[in-house]
């Protein structure tokens, strides 16, 4: 099951993007669309082998946002429109939060000019509730897109949201991104301070956040793409790091964590 990690896309250039995408292209052609990449983005430029267990970027959607990245920032999004097509048919069959959110981030990313403003605000405009990291993934997106358009000042909200919710997180490298982009759009940004005590990783506040609002380890895997004995794995973890014994005491512990993370 695919792991949810807090590094960021590398920024390697167009030659390692085009070698990344045509690595995704050829794992898509085989397998009807099924890009699996390691570490959460095809930015890092490796793929994963494909195995009966591993759910396809067609079926889940996970990894549509990770391929219309890395084809944007290589400037080949032909390539991958079948693939979006293929999801939107899938979608229209078989609707699931997962890939309605995956494929609506897809659609912006690779939207043509006079049409991204209009799909990215109908990607935002989705319930984003319990899905944190795609929220931000999707706000530093649309940040980004409208800084390199010039529009400077727009682009410093949702770049805000994006940096926000990373920093809420703990997804330290991505906060850096956003911070990037907000630097590049003219405003200044501190890093954020590493909280007192041991700080909880990316997946491990998302579990707890999810374990919080009452979903089971078995929905949470779900939800994640893990399976429940991990989740179970995450629970045991974050329990000391924020000092509570049970399940019951995760949604103070987490209001307590956003009140005083320093």
């Amino acid at each position: 099951m695919r792991e949810v990690h807090d590094d960021p896309p590398a920024m390697h250039g167009r030659d390692r993007e085009r070698a990344v995408l045509e690595s995704l292209l050829a794992e898509a052609s085989a397998t009807r669309g099924a890009a699996l990449i390691v570490r959460g983005h095809a930015g890092i430029g490796k793929t994963m082998p494909l195995t009966a267990a591993r759910r396809t970027a067609i079926g889940t959607g996970w990894a549509l946002p990770d391929l219309a990245d890395a084809a944007v920032r290589s400037g080949r999004q032909d390539q991958v429109r079948d693939i979006v097509a293929r999801a939107e048919e899938r979608a229209a069959r078989f609707p699931s939060p997962m890939l309605g959110h995956s494929l609506a981030y897809a659609v912006a990313v690779l939207a043509p000019e006079h049409g991204a403003d209009a799909k990215f605000a109908e990607a935002l405009a989705m319930d984003l509730g319990g899905w944190p990291v795609h929220r931000a993934r999707l706000n530093l997106a649309y940040g980004a897109w409208l800084r390199r358009r010039k529009r400077i000042l727009e682009s410093r909200v949702p770049l805000r949201a994006a940096r926000d919710g990373f920093d809420a997180l703990g997804a330290a490298a991505w906060g850096r991104l956003a911070r990037e982009e907000l630097r590049a759009a003219g405003e200044e940004s501190a890093g954020r301070a590493a909280p007192s005590g041991e700080q909880l990783t990316a997946q491990e506040l998302q579990t707890a956040m999810l374990a919080a609002a009452g979903l089971s380890n078995r929905e949470i895997g779900q939800r994640l793409f893990v399976s429940h004995r991990t989740v179970s794995s995450h629970l045991y973890r974050i329990f000391p790091k924020l000092g509570i014994t049970g399940r019951s005491q995760l949604r103070e512990a987490l209001e307590a964590l956003q009140r005083d993370p320093g």
